[in-house]
């Protein structure tokens, strides 16, 4: 098996925080998946967390992984459980570089730091990374990261197709 849909409606959840491993841990045993899709519905709050922790845990789990989509429905961006948990542009390099053969990543969200930009990222790092897709951006409309994020992007993903709100909190579209 090299695909796997991921399907999780959740109607109630029990506790204030949940994360995506909580639901979907009996599967990552299958360490052959090329294409992972995560789609998770939720008509309450709270709602699930996806960590930075648990994003590079998914490049140990699944190492030949070619396409990544985790997609929270249409409003996440009104439903952030832990702004402090949310992957940061950095952690998503560190994922590009953990996986040469991902070619496209799309996720909920990323999380903006001036600190977080270029720790962990060595110079001339490769990987295969050709498109990505954030949704939300936090924190939003910070206009002294914008210089710098651009650079960073610039550097680590020189040829990757940025889209939705990361591309706008850059570009200012």
């Amino acid at each position: 098996m090299h695909e796997l849909d991921f399907l999780i409606e959740l109607c109630r959840i029990s506790h204030s925080s949940c994360f995506i491993t909580d639901y979907i841990s009996p599967f990552l045993e299958l360490s052959n998946l090329r294409i992972v899709n995560i789609y998770i519905s939720h008509s309450k709050q709270p709602v699930i967390s996806l960590s930075e922790g648990e994003l590079i845990s998914f490049a140990d789990t699944w190492p030949q992984l070619e396409q990544m989509f985790i997609g929270f429905g249409s409003s996440y961006e009104h439903r952030l459980s832990n702004v402090a948990t949310t992957p940061s542009i950095n952690g998503l390099a560190r994922l590009a570089l953990k996986l040469p053969s991902l070619t496209y990543l799309s996720l909920p969200c990323t999380r903006l730091r001036q600190e977080d930009l270029w720790a962990d990222v060595p110079p001339g790092s490769q990987h295969g990374l050709k498109e990505l897709h954030i949704s939300h951006v936090c924190p939003v409309n910070d206009r002294t990261l914008i210089a710098p994020v651009a650079e960073f992007l610039n550097f680590v993903f020189p040829s990757v197709t940025i889209y939705d709100d990361l591309r706008k909190a850059v570009v200012h579209e």
